[in-house]
């Protein structure tokens, strides 16, 4: 791996009011579950509107105070945008501001932003990939060059020190996930290729910095 995408990560709470879901009005509701819900498909449709280009999701929802017959008053919500370009991930933010005002409005709520945090894409060491590929065809391996969308340690080590990301194939690409799958060999392949390289690092007179 070369490079990574970018990552805007945001933190987002609607408040409401809590109150019994049996004799409450529906119009008269101030449901932050119903706001956090409109959100998660705002989310998702701005990933709809960039092809390949963007992935999106809402991977965790905090409910308050989480009771089958109570309308929940605090929904806190884990929104993430992944692009290589960073301009696509502003563009998305903004829009995300608008439709958070609006989804607010309409159900009656409150929200704030409680934390957002962009993550630049960033450039590998090349060195370190160019050694990588060496100790492949050294070993009779084939190796390409990619770019990882997911984050990984490395990202904020690669501030600090030259980082190198290997991967090895997964089953139909599946991953986090109890189905999840790489065969013996190419865990054994993968080993072979981390233990080379290590080894023609820490002997390589060349500088990775």
């Amino acid at each position: 791996m070369r490079e990574t995408w970018a990552a805007l990560k945001r933190r987002v709470r609607f408040d409401g009011e809590q109150n019994h879901t049996g004799p409450t009005p529906m119009a008269a509701r101030r449901d932050a579950l119903l706001a956090a819900a409109h959100t998660i498909t705002a989310v998702r449709e701005e990933a709809g509107l960039h092809g390949l280009q963007m992935h999106t999701s809402v991977g965790r929802i905090e409910v308050y105070p989480n009771s089958p017959n109570v309308v929940p008053s605090r929904v806190s919500l884990l929104i993430e945008y992944r692009s290589r370009d960073v301009e696509l991930l502003r563009v998305a933010a903004e829009r995300l501001d608008a439709s958070l005002h609006a989804i607010a409005d309409k159900t009656m709520t409150g929200f704030e932003v409680e934390s957002s945090v962009l993550r630049a894409p960033a450039r590998l060491n090349d060195r370190f990939a160019g050694l990588a590929h060496a100790v492949g065809t050294e070993l009779g391996l084939s190796t390409t060059d990619s770019m990882t969308v997911a984050g990984h340690d490395a990202i904020s080590l690669n501030r600090h020190y030259p980082v190198c990301l290997l991967f090895i194939p997964s089953s139909n690409g599946v991953s986090h996930n109890e189905a999840e799958y790489t065969s013996d060999q190419d865990m054994r392949n993968g080993l072979r290729m981390l233990t080379g390289l290590l080894y023609r690092a820490c002997a390589s007179s060349v500088a990775f910095r």
